[in-house]
């Protein structure tokens, strides 16, 4: 816990997504870790998580205005053990966006990360509602989840 943190979180309403739960709780795990992360160098920390159209699809999305990165390095933002951070000023091992990015193409979806250096980050993803509630559903019964915000 670091209650010294000032923090804002701006958590939109009634977002639902359809997938498995535990996978779709690691995900949001590690994108608000990161999150969390890497604004604490911030005097007023903003995490947010929304929805919006990205590229013509409904996207979720986390953005934070922490320590951000510098956009001609991004394809290596979700390779594991690939660290945008070389300075060591914020732990982790290069493993979470990786993660993550499997989770979610699991899920007939897409990831993409923006950002600038200094100003934060946005990370967008997308899920394949249709898609993955018939996987489910026919893989195993009872296990389809709708998860809401």
């Amino acid at each position: 816990m670091e209650p010294q943190r000032k923090v804002t979180f701006k958590i939109a309403d009634d977002v639902m997504v359809y997938g498995d739960v535990s996978l779709l709780q690691v995900v949001m795990e590690n994108l608000f870790g990161n999150a969390w992360k890497y604004t604490s160098k911030r005097d007023l920390a903003h995490i947010e998580f929304g929805v919006t159209d990205h590229g013509g699809k409904r996207a979720c999305y986390v953005r934070d205005n922490g320590a951000g990165f510098d956009m001609t390095n991004a394809e290596k933002l979700f390779n594991v053990f690939q660290r945008l951070d070389d300075t060591g000023e914020f732990e982790g091992f290069g493993i979470g966006l990786a993660t993550v990015k499997r989770i979610i193409q699991s899920h007939g979806g897409w990831i993409i990360g923006e950002g600038e250096a200094g100003k934060g980050a946005t990370f967008y993803f997308t899920l394949d509602d249709q898609l993955q509630y018939e996987s489910i559903n026919t893989e195993r019964k009872g296990e389809v989840i709708m998860a809401q915000t």
